[in-house]
This record gives structure tokens, sequence and C-alpha cells, in this order.
């Protein structure tokens, strides 16, 4: 014999669960006004967070403009007193640009970015940027053989990489040396001031010739003129 099972009550008909029920669902609505007003409260002091921040970083991208320009002010200072004495000796002038020349390095250097011109170091990609290669047997390939622009900074924090020319061996170098190069320019110009006095020696030799064609034509003139003058009025010539 097959016992039948009974099928769960689908609950009271008033859809009633009771005391025990009501009391959950205030429970539970208790608990989500609870999150929804800690999720508020978060999302304003998140909100607030962001304008602080933001506040603070642009105090900050100030106080460090101000640091910045209160250290170039003594090189602008210094720059404005060899302009006053601008009419001095030039190896005064000289000496004072110089000078601030050095304390604007200086300058640099205690705001994080140091000056790099150093000969004969190996060429380093980052701190170098080579501009051109020369051979020179006295310095090792690859090394720096000179500094056509110096670099400022640090790996880090680097504000350009020094422009340099490296150093190779005479089979590497794409280039002539420089001695040669040299060379080549001073022919160049010899060769250009010799045209130029040949041309000036031409020069000479037209007004030399143009100076006797006048002086020809003068003298035959002047006898033309002589019987001009002693011939009687009105006669035939």
């Amino acid at each position: 014999m097959v016992e039948e099972r009974g099928t769960p009550s689908a609950g009271p008909a008033d859809g009633s669960y009771g005391p025990q029920a009501d009391d959950a669902v205030q429970d539970m609505e208790v608990k989500l006004a609870e999150l929804e007003d800690r999720w508020l409260r978060s999302a304003a002091e998140l909100d607030n967070l962001r304008k602080r921040v933001a506040r603070d970083a642009e105090r900050i991208r100030a106080d460090e403009r101000a640091r910045t320009v209160r250290e170039v002010l003594p090189v602008v200072d210094n720059l404005d007193l060899a302009l006053r004495h601008a009419d001095a000796e030039a190896g005064s002038v000289v000496e004072g640009v110089r000078a601030v020349r050095d304390q604007a390095v200086s300058t640099l250097a205690r705001l994080g970015f140091p000056r790099h011109e150093e000969l004969g170091v190996p060429f380093d990609p980052v701190h170098h940027e080579a501009v051109g290669t020369v051979a020179d047997p006295e310095l090792p390939a690859g090394t720096v053989a000179g500094v056509v622009r110096p670099g400022y900074g640090d790996a880090d924090h680097q504000l350009r990489p020094a422009a340099v020319i490296v150093a190779m061996t005479p089979e590497q170098a794409p280039v002539e040396p420089v001695e040669r190069v040299e060379q080549a320019d001073l022919g160049e110009l010899t060769e250009q001031a010799d045209l130029g006095e040949q041309a000036e020696r031409v020069e000479q030799a037209d007004l030399g010739e143009l100076t006797e064609q006048a002086e020809r034509q003068a003298e035959e003139a002047e006898p033309a003129e002589q019987d001009e003058r002693g011939a009687p009025p009105g006669s035939a010539r």
C-alpha cells in the first residue's frame, strides 16, 4: 500500500505569518536604513576627502613654485647688478657673468638638478645624448670625448641629458677626425682668399688700363682743341 505524502501548506490564507515574522521584517528594515545612512555618510566623507586632497596638492605646488623662485631671485639680482656695471672693463664684465653662471648652477644643484659635463666617462644613454663621434686614439672607444651641451639632473629626476661627442676607433668612426675637418676648412678659406686676391689684381689691372686709355684720349683731343681756338671765325674746317 502506497503512503500518500501531504503537500506543504501554503501558509495562512490572510498572508499573516505571525508576530515573529513581523518583528524580523522590522529588524531588516532598521538595518537597511542604518546601512543606507552609513553609505551616504561614507560617500560624503569621500567627496570631502577628494576636495581636501585637491586643495592640499595645489597648495604644495604653489609652495614648491615659490621655493624655486626664491632660489632663483639672487641670480636675477646679480644679473641686474652686472647690467648696472656694463660700462666697466670687459674683463670685469666677463668675470661677473661667470660668477652669475656659477651661482645659477649651484642653485640648480640645490633644487636637485646638478650639472653634468664630465669628460672621459663611458657613454650612458640615460645621462648622455650622442650628437657626434670623433676618432680619438687617446680615449677608449665609447667614452665621452667632448660635451656640446651640459646635462642637468639625475637618473630619477633629469631635466635633460648631456649632448656629447663619443670617442670611436678610426675603424668605427663614420666621420673624419676634427683635425682633418679643420684642415679642410682652412684650405677652403685659403683658396677663397687667393681668389679674392686674384679678383683684386684684375680690378687693379682694369683700372690701370682704363686710366691709360683716358690719358691717350686726352692727349689726342688737346691738339684738336688748339686748332679750333686758332682758326678764324666762320672758316670752314
